[in-house]
């Protein structure tokens, strides 16, 4: 086997280590916010802020990673993220206070931000339409480089960019909007509050919860280039709107325990597979459905600042879910909030029923022809091809 056929899964390999990276540091808060809460004397809102820290670097990370990353490299930006990871997570092995705590949490989360979006751009500059939906799930780094474009070009008529953002956009915030990240991020503080007696058994209900989330992460890795994109979007996101609208339907008709003061729930222990099902749900479908279809719809010219710009949208809406959480519970009860969510979930639906074209083992100019055809919604006629395209250039140094 030559050096060309070992490059691929080289790479694959590499990137699920960013990936187990990125899903860590998301997914580690669950388990801690219990011992922090206790440890550091947090309120409801400073552990609103705890958890929302993370997805504030991440925005940031957002807005200035596609400048970064079609200045620098993809390899660049992927080494520079691993220096800054380094540093967050001294900061919070060391953090004293609360502040350092924040500190640690913002750093960490631009690293891991600017970690996936270099990771996931290059799916298609490095692997064929049949080998791209498993690689995009691994978080794929390529390493060549790229001049830099202007965001203005992401809302031209040419091209059907406009199109394209839409559907990228749409994609982003129904994928935070459903309320997806706090299943995760309080998952341990919710267990606790359906019975789970002691914190101890309540962390290992939520570590339960991040094992359903790999094993249905791995059974999309095998059914993305079978199925296809859309079928799972649709599947996922019916059977998301259908478990979580089943927590906030039962949650009515049971007594509530008395956990935390900000997050009075039901105590009952058929809520606690709910839960699993959602996060299923997810993994299956906009978890890494999503990347995978912003990797396929935009021209690999302006394909860095399209991510990026998709990008800060969901960190943009993550925040929001994530700091609104227990204030929206404290207001309207669980029951009303995961309803909701619900709620959300089938618009979710319906605009990837209407508006998301099926990306599965075609190339660039297919996709185009999709967004081109009279029955696509949200065609506005004949646009010219990406092959005919110049975008807006912005010259950079030799030195980049």
């Amino acid at each position: 086997m030559g050096r060309p056929s070992l490059l691929l899964p080289l790479c694959a390999s590499v990137s699920l280590l960013g990936g187990l990276t990125f899903g860590y540091e998301l997914a580690v808060i669950s388990g801690a916010l219990l011992p922090l809460q206790l440890d550091f004397g947090l309120s409801c809102s400073q552990q609103e802020l705890l958890v929302g820290s993370l997805l504030l670097g991440a925005l940031l990370a957002s807005l200035v990673g596609g400048c970064l990353i079609d200045r620098y490299g993809r390899k660049q930006a992927i080494l520079g993220s691993n220096l800054v990871l380094l540093a967050g997570s001294l900061s919070l092995g060391l953090a004293g206070s609360l502040a350092w705590l924040l500190l640690g949490r913002s750093v960490a989360g631009f690293a891991i931000s600017l970690s996936s979006m270099a990771c996931c751009i290059h799916v298609s500059e490095l692997a064929g339409p049949r080998q791209r939906g498993v690689l995009v799930a691994l978080y794929e780094a390529g390493i060549t480089r790229r001049p830099r474009y202007a965001f203005v070009d992401l809302f031209r008529a040419r091209d059907n960019m406009r199109v394209r953002t839409v559907v990228g956009l749409g994609l982003v915030l129904f994928q935070q909007l459903t309320g997806q990240p706090n299943v995760l991020a309080y998952a341990s503080t919710i267990f606790q509050s359906v019975g789970f007696q002691g914190g101890s058994s309540a962390v290992l209900a939520s570590v339960g919860l991040g094992a359903v989330k790999v094993a249905a992460t791995l059974m999309a890795m095998g059914l993305v280039d079978r199925a296809g994109r859309r079928a799972l979007l649709l599947a996922g996101c019916a059977l998301m709107a259908l478990s979580v609208s089943g927590l906030g339907l039962v949650s009515f008709a049971v007594p509530l325990h008395s956990g935390p003061a900000c997050l009075a729930v039901p105590n009952a222990t058929r809520l606690s597979g709910l839960p699993g099902v959602f996060v299923s749900a997810f993994s299956i479908g906009f978890g890494p459905v999503t990347w995978l279809v912003l990797s396929e719809i935009y021209p690999v010219e302006i394909r860095g600042r399209a991510f990026a710009f998709c990008n800060s949208f969901n960190w943009a809406a993550n925040l929001f879910i994530s700091l609104s959480f227990l204030d929206l519970i404290g207001a309207i009860g669980l029951s009303w909030t995961f309803l909701l969510y619900g709620l959300t979930a089938v618009f979710g639906l319906g605009f990837i029923y209407l508006f998301v074209p099926e990306t599965k083992g075609q190339s660039l100019a297919d996709i185009d022809q999709q967004f081109q055809k009279k029955w696509f919604p949200l065609s506005f006629g004949h646009r010219q091809s990406s092959a005919g395209v110049q975008y807006s250039r912005i010259e950079v140094s030799a030195a980049s």
